[in-house]
């Protein structure tokens, strides 16, 4: 489930650190749930897993109930297939609310007795061996619980459109509040059929290909969906509305001669149409574009659609995204994860990051390949700023916190900062046609299936030849980020730059980690280097670049954003003078004004500079305090350069 939006990009300035910090706005999705989940009760959470459930592995799933758009009653059947797969089944239990009521269970064939309390159904399968199947349709009905996000079932007024609507969300554990199932990630479903009648004058989104609409008596239809994809438990989706269908197609190269169909289901109306048309039509170059970075879009000969609903956001049901509005962000966010979180699923809650650090990606690389570098830029350089608003937290969500929804759907660290990640291994491997390949194969190897991410390493380190052990311990189970001191020295024939890293925590001390640094000498000469970082303090001499240029004045850290890091003192000294020390600035971000504070009083030199190098302000001064006023100042990212005795020191500040 997810969403983001993003901005920005700075360019040089002045021995400068290129900066990671924008306001970022958050995902639609991820905040979106979190908002409307605090007007929920826990229920949904204190998720309790059976492990007589083990002893069975799914193959279909079909529903056959009644839903309308203006309520959440349900009423129907759901038709269960499994195989078992322990020696010593002795019961088959499958998971739903209380708030439900069961009135009967056929298995095998035979009207039987269960039990329905504590979420689960309780049938007796002792006469059952491994290997034997399982075929148990399961009647019940009634009003499930709601409210909020993460209700499993949700009805609204859509207040934007003016239409009413009813749809389901099952992501992470909310699926058995409308309807009898087996809440397992590792176990997909073979295939689903999802049949469920309403009024004549709505329609049905959900899964796979809408086999057909029947015409029943009362004023009533039946749509029948059917998938024949493996799918996991929380994706199998309907919604329901006074719907119109919008379908286009897209093209991707892999198909020559044929074509993905795109089925949108918008309320009926020709004003809401025509809002909306552009955007939709803007699907069909998401599906080619990562159809080609990622390989072709895995349900092409059924669907890809989007079900228009007031959720605040989207979510990524396979073949059929819910989605509460158009946007090429949440477009490209949730088409992503058809390949990450539905084709290739997360294996485990801990490892959401299968699931929403790719499809956060996928908004930078849809970005990147359809609207330009500058805009892909923009939202990567936003990413890393809400990745760094807090110095801890890993991607991988601790076992302690998975009945936390806030922690499992973090927007900074399972969104944002698995982005990060991503682009951060993108740019260690140092070949895009490597890391793409890295990216199709993953998809290959865990077709329909799921991974962790330790599966995602394995194929990365199995592709690229490299090893990544220390790449994921650090960014992926650690916590942090580095923040780097940088010191210069110029000599007639030497120049040497001393690199200093201090991290955010002190769960992950040191990150081993390529960066890139922009030289900039005083002869206008400028060049790109990278440094391997292998220890907290190094030392690194780049005499060949020495006298022939002048001395070095400027540095940019990492200039094209593609790591994790902050920058604290950038120092230059072109003597042996010892430079001058700013003890303190304060407030940064700033808004009217900002204070420096020194260790001693002495003449000084003050510039502020703008983050393209350009003089906004200079002055003197003598004293230890000093306070500097901003307001003529617009807001951005300023430099402030400190010069004292023939030494330099330059600090970063924002205007906000």
């Amino acid at each position: 489930m997810k969403y983001i939006y993003y901005s920005l990009i700075l360019s040089l300035a002045p021995v400068f650190v290129m900066a990671q910090n924008h306001n970022h706005s958050t995902h639609a999705c991820s905040e979106a749930k979190i908002a409307h989940y605090s007007a929920m009760e826990n229920r949904a959470l204190n998720e309790v897993y059976n492990p007589a459930m083990d002893k069975y592995d799914v193959s279909f799933y079909h529903l056959d109930i009644s839903l309308n758009e203006d309520n959440v009653d349900i009423e129907g059947n759901v038709r269960v297939m499994a195989e078992v797969v322990a020696n010593d089944m002795d019961e088959f239990v499958l998971q739903l609310v209380d708030e439900l009521t069961v009135d009967s269970v056929i298995f095998n064939g035979e009207n039987t007795t269960f039990t329905h309390e504590n979420d689960e159904i309780h049938v007796d399968a002792s006469t059952l061996a491994n290997g034997d199947q399982i075929d148990a349709t399961i009647y019940y009905g009634g009003t499930p619980p709601t409210g909020g996000f993460f209700a499993g079932i949700s009805s609204e007024y859509d207040w934007q459109y003016g239409f009413d609507a009813t749809w389901t969300l099952s992501e992470p554990y909310a699926a058995k509040e409308w309807f009898p199932v087996k809440q397992n990630l590792t176990d997909k479903a073979d295939s689903s059929y999802v049949y469920v009648t309403t009024k004549a004058a709505n329609q049905v989104a959900s899964n796979g290909i809408l086999k057909q609409v029947v015409d029943l008596s009362g004023g009533e239809q039946r749509y029948e969906w059917e998938s024949s994809y493996p799918i996991a438990y929380y994706l199998i989706s309907v919604a329901v509305a006074n719907y119109q269908q919008y379908n286009i197609y897209a093209h991707p190269e892999q198909l020559e001669n044929d074509s993905v169909f795109i089925q949108n289901f918008i309320y009926d109306s020709p004003s809401i149409l025509s809002q909306l048309q552009d955007d939709i039509d803007a699907t069909a170059d998401l599906v080619e574009y990562q159809s080609s970075i990622f390989g072709l879009y895995p349900f092409w000969d059924e669907k890809y659609g989007n079900a228009l609903t007031p959720l605040g956001g989207g979510m990524e049901h396979q073949t059929m995204t819910t989605i509460g509005g158009f946007s090429f962000d949440l477009n490209a966010h949730e088409l992503g994860h058809q390949w990450f979180g539905d084709n290739v699923t997360c294996a485990t809650w801990n490892d959401i990051w299968i699931n929403e650090g790719f499809a956060t990606y996928s908004e930078y690389l849809s970005r990147e390949g359809l609207i330009g570098p500058s805009s892909a830029n923009s939202f990567i350089v936003a990413a890393q700023n809400n990745a760094m608003s807090s110095p801890g937290g890993s991607i991988y969500v601790p076992d302690e916190d998975l009945n936390d929804i806030w922690r499992i759907f973090d927007s900074r660290l399972s969104y944002d900062k698995g982005a990060c990640i991503l682009h951060m291994l993108r740019f260690e491997i140092q070949d895009d046609d490597l890391f793409f390949e890295v990216m199709q194969t993953f998809q290959d190897e865990y077709i329909d299936s799921t991974a962790t991410g330790d599966d995602f390493k394995n194929v990365a380190e199995e592709v690229t030849g490299m090893e990544f052990d220390t790449f994921f311990e650090q960014w992926y189970y650690g916590e942090g980020y580095p923040t780097l001191d940088i010191t210069y020295f110029n000599y007639e024939n030497a120049l040497q730059i001393e690199f200093a890293q201090t991290p955010s925590t002190n769960v992950t001390p040191f990150f081993e980690m390529l960066m890139e640094y922009q030289l900039f000498f005083e002869d206008g000469y400028d060049t790109t280097i990278q440094v391997y970082h292998t220890q907290p303090n190094q030392l690194e001499s780049f005499n060949d670049l020495a006298g022939a240029h002048g001395n070095l004045t400027n540095i940019i850290v990492d200039p094209s954003n593609y790591t994790l890091e902050k920058t604290g003192d950038v120092v230059v000294s072109n003597s042996s003078v010892t430079p001058e020390v700013v003890s303190t600035l304060y407030p940064n971000p700033a808004n009217e004004k900002i204070t420096l504070e020194f260790s001693e009083s002495g003449k000084r030199n003050i510039t502020i500079l703008n983050a393209i190098g350009e003089r906004v302000k200079k002055f003197s001064t003598e004293s230890r305090k000093t306070l500097i006023n901003l307001r003529s100042l617009p807001e951005g990212i300023y430099f402030l350069e400190v010069e004292k005795g023939g030494a330099t020191t330059i600090k970063k500040f924002i205007k906000n």
